[in-house]
């Protein structure tokens, strides 16, 4: 059975959600579970493999396939299936997490998906496991503050569609890097800053860089200080020489050049425009 899947085929993000629970599961005692195979699965669910075990779906008509600590699997509503898990480990209180969910179009249409039983992504560095038990706190908290359970639902959700993008394998070399860079975007630090916080060569981080987003780093970070100029533009009544040394740039002139070559127009323009 072809177990993984173009992420875009299922339709997470244009989907509305509800009815969101989350629990995780030891399988030391009783390594298997049949609950699905008589019976219909009744909501869509994403479960988690958080050890190092075999778990062995196999579905209704017979296909099978195997799934391993990191794998996140997508079990849509209606299907039928059975597991088996293998080599579990006798000294963790949970094995797997399973993520409940209703999906729903914006017409509030229910949305079934028909793609069957199968992997959808693999998190090699196990990054889902504390969005997930944070999930879990949230889902099993005695307050039910829906809000939180759907900021929480949400940021695994986005972690996963991440994960399965082609630029992945690219970006979570560089993550640390990425993320340093976004937060210091005024500053003028060198880029080997961020390789060196990556543990790889400032070559190497330009060329991953390169290929995950498209631009090179001083590019990416020009784009994020002439989003925040725009909005400076449009809300204060700052020169342009001052909105320029707001957002990181010491000369005017290479600002409004920079600003041009990614709005198409100056930052007078712009300002007169919005």
């Amino acid at each position: 059975m072809e177990n993984t899947v173009n992420f875009e085929d299922i339709g997470f993000a244009d989907a509305v959600f509800s009815n969101i629970s989350s629990t995780s599961q030891s399988w030391a005692h009783t390594p298997k579970y049949y609950g699905y195979l008589e019976r219909p699965r009744p909501d869509n669910g994403l479960v988690l493999i958080a050890s190092d075990m075999t778990a062995l779906f196999e579905t209704a008509d017979g296909q099978v396939f195997e799934a391993h600590r990191g794998d996140v699997v997508f079990a849509p509503m209606g299907t039928l299936y059975k597991v088996d898990f293998y080599n579990v480990p006798k000294t963790l209180a949970v094995h797997s997490y399973t993520v409940n969910f209703e999906m729903h179009d914006r017409e509030g249409n229910e949305l079934v998906e028909k793609g069957g039983l199968r992997i959808i992504t693999h998190d090699r560095r196990f990054e889902f496991l504390p969005l997930l038990a944070e999930l879990s706190l949230a889902c099993n908290d005695i307050r039910n503050n829906q809000l939180r359970i759907m900021s929480k639902f949400c940021a695994f959700l986005d972690a996963v569609i991440l994960s399965t993008d082609v630029r992945a394998e690219n970006y979570y070399p560089i993550r640390r890097g990425v993320e340093v860079l976004s937060v210091e975007w005024q500053q003028n630090e060198l880029i080997s800053r961020y390789a060196d916080l990556c543990d790889i060569s400032e070559s190497y981080f330009h060329m991953l860089f390169k290929k995950w987003s498209g631009m090179s780093p001083v590019e990416y970070r020009n784009r994020l200080r002439v989003t925040h100029a725009k909005t400076m533009l449009q809300n204060s009544s700052m020169s342009i020489g001052e909105v320029a040394n707001a957002v990181g740039f010491e000369d005017q002139f290479y600002f409004s050049r920079v600003f041009r070559s990614v709005t198409g127009v100056s930052p007078q323009k712009y300002r007169k425009a919005n």
